[in-house]
């Protein structure tokens, strides 16, 4: 019997959360078919402003730039209310902030892979050796056998392999003995 009681003290403790966000879930769902038609009005309104104060002669191109963002700001300010009438506001800018948290860990974490993906992509694009060609980098004197995003392989004159960090070729000062300028 005690069970069966929980069960119903929970289902009902629910029904009662779920009946006292009704008024705000009505009230979100007027203020999002207001907001969306209010906004529209708006833009337009914006935009026939912005067409005023630039003159023709001007890059046309800029009341329309303005108007974008002016809706977006319109439409983060509409979210931003929404969420408020959810009480959920403060969660989000929560949220949001754990996530921008989240990034910055992520990048001080992933920093170095970064570095190296884009010192890769540096190496290959500029093609300042290519694989056959003899360089010296930091002091290794080898043949290039590959090139990748992370490392470039070299084989050294005693038979070695030599993996060397792109990031390395990027940031020192490497001879290439294959080419003579």
């Amino acid at each position: 019997m005690k069970n069966i009681e929980v069960i119903q003290e929970k289902l009902s403790t629910w029904w009662n959360i779920i009946v006292s966000l009704v008024p705000n879930i009505v009230l979100l769902i007027v203020f999002v078919i207001a907001f969306s038609f209010l906004s529209k009005y708006l833009i337009r309104i914006i935009t026939k402003i912005l067409y005023r104060i630039f003159p023709e002669n001007a890059n046309k191109n800029t009341p329309l730039l303005l108007a974008k963002f002016a809706k977006y700001i319109l439409y983060a300010l509409g979210i931003y209310i929404a969420l408020e009438i959810m009480h959920l506001g403060s969660f989000m800018v929560k949220f949001i902030g754990s996530l921008g948290i989240a990034g910055v860990i992520a990048g001080v974490a992933l920093k170095d892979m970064v570095s190296g993906i884009f010192a890769g992509a540096a190496v290959n694009f500029e093609k300042t050796f290519q694989i056959g060609d003899l360089v010296t980098i930091s002091n290794i004197k080898g043949t290039v056998e590959d090139i990748s995003m992370l490392t470039t392989k070299l084989r050294t004159e005693n038979g070695e392999t030599v993996y060397v960090p792109n990031q390395l070729i990027f940031n020192t000062p490497f001879i290439n003995h294959s080419k003579k300028s």
